[in-house]
């Protein structure tokens, strides 16, 4: 049989459309039916999330007691022969928006205050069975008795009644307002009841829910809640992200353009900022129409609605595009860049860029080696030739032994020589700099036999010949 659902529109009850055991509204009015014969089927998880209305999850004991005076509750009267008048009262650990237990597996067993139904027969302590009114010995099987807090919790599946009571047990002895009012109660003390706040947050969920189904809200879980509509069938609308952007009965409005001017009429002018005086400039030609030079006149210049915009202490002052300012004067001669050749020996040379190489000095390499000590320190007030060899060496020494020969990116970019000896002469500066060669072009090593020279342990005094081979086959093929 197919569900039938009631109309969806802004005042749905989101609990019965989607078929919830019960309502918030005839939880907070304490209007449900005794015997209970509601189920456990809470709103569908997928459509809002619950991530502030746990009662297993609670940011507090307090609001943990708030949530457990939400559940339904009942005062059943003691039966005639009871001798004590306290009312039971009797839990029932569900709700249609907070979550409390799920009906997975659990290894716990019940505490010792509650006393199990489902495992003692009514033979097995007529005492208490016949002390129950009649409406609860029908539920025995189902509930979980405390005869010392005359305290009963009610649900039809073992593994809730299990977890639950668990839960219950480990805070009777707290003093939240929930256990204390169980603990204390008597014959005129009311049923617990949520805070306004806890309320406020349930209304809001179901206004969130509605607008899912209303199609005004993406759903907390799209993929099973497309499911869910497509297994019941159920008549939602589908989401339209443009449901919740407000509608325009007209046209967005637009910029209002200026008023054309006339010959009669001219747009007030606007008080304008200390502008400099313009310069002399040419007479621009006579318009040749009557109705231009009124269009000239009736405008005034475009600096005046400009000079009404503030702008900050440092911005140039605006002229008007009306207005031809003296150009300033420009060389038109361009200064070619240099082209001659360079003396590489000559450090004090002109260098093509227009800035001076710096000297390399002890002071100078110091300083290019300082972004490598961390943190940043002076450079040593010592000279590396006076430090000694067996003694502790700082870690600045250690840079500076380094790196001190280094030279920066800036004096390698600015150096003006033309050859790799110069720039090398000139950065490092040696005490008698090395010549610099006349002729660039690479010469071949000559042969040596000295078996003292830098080549002799490289490799024999044949290989160091090899390349004049090719001359001895030549010779030998013109005396053969």
């Amino acid at each position: 049989m197919a569900t039938v659902y009631p109309p969806l529109d802004d005042h749905t009850i989101v609990e019965d459309f989607v078929g919830a055991s019960c309502s918030l509204q005839s939880i907070l009015s304490r209007d449900l039916n005794w015997p209970p014969d509601i189920g456990y089927s809470p709103i569908p998880y997928h459509l809002v999330t619950r991530n502030t209305l746990h009662i297993q999850q609670s940011a507090s004991e307090t609001a943990c007691s708030d949530r457990l005076s939400a559940l339904p509750h009942w005062h059943v009267p003691s039966h005639t022969h009871d001798q004590q008048p306290l009312p039971w009262l009797v839990v029932y650990p569900y709700h249609p928006i907070i979550e409390t237990w799920g009906t997975s597996n659990t290894n716990s067993s019940y505490p010792n205050i509650f006393i199990p139904t489902d495992e003692l027969d009514s033979d097995d302590n007529p005492a208490l069975f016949n002390a129950l009114p009649e409406s609860l010995r029908n539920l025995w099987g189902h509930i979980l008795i405390s005869p010392r807090y005359r305290y009963i919790l009610y649900h039809t599946n073992k593994k809730i009644r299990i977890k639950a009571a668990v839960f219950l047990a480990q805070r009777l002895n707290n003093n939240t307002p929930y256990f204390v009012n169980l603990r204390g109660r008597s014959e005129d003390t009311p049923l617990p009841a949520p805070s306004a706040e806890l309320t406020g947050l349930c209304e809001a969920f179901l206004t969130r829910c509605r607008e899912v189904l209303l199609g005004r809200r993406r759903a907390f879980h799209l993929e099973d809640y497309t499911k869910w509509v497509s297994h019941n069938a159920a008549p939602v609308i589908p989401y339209n992200p443009d449901s919740q952007r407000p509608t325009y009965s007209a046209a967005p409005q637009t910029a209002t353009p200026l008023p054309e001017p006339s010959s009669a009429t001219t747009l007030p002018a606007a008080p304008t900022a200390p502008i400099p005086a313009p310069a002399t400039t040419e007479p621009s030609p006579p318009q040749s129409t009557s109705s231009v030079s009124a269009f000239t006149q009736a405008i005034p210049p475009l600096a005046d609605f400009v000079s009404e915009i503030p702008s900050a202490a440092s911005d140039f002052p605006m002229d008007s595009p009306r207005d031809t300012t003296t150009p300033m004067a420009v060389d038109p001669t361009p200064v070619p860049p240099s082209t001659g050749p360079v003396d590489p020996t000559n450090i004090d040379a002109s260098p093509s860029r227009p800035s001076t190489p710096r000297p390399i000095t002890t002071t100078t390499k110091d300083r290019l080696i300082a972004p490598l000590i961390l943190p940043p320190r002076p450079p040593p007030t010592t000279n590396l030739a006076d430090i000694p060899l067996n003694g502790p060496v700082s870690i600045t020494n250690c840079y500076a032994g380094l790196f001190a020969r280094l030279p920066s990116l800036s004096q390698i970019y600015e150096a003006p020589h033309l050859s790799a000896q110069a720039l090398y002469n000139f950065i490092f500066a040696p005490a008698h700099p090395l010549d610099v060669p006349q002729h660039p072009e690479p010469t071949l090593p000559t042969a040596t036999t000295d078996s003292a020279a830098p080549d002799a342990s490289m490799g024999s005094v044949e290989s160091a010949r090899e390349p004049a081979a090719p001359a001895r086959a030549s010779n030998l093929a013109l005396s053969r």
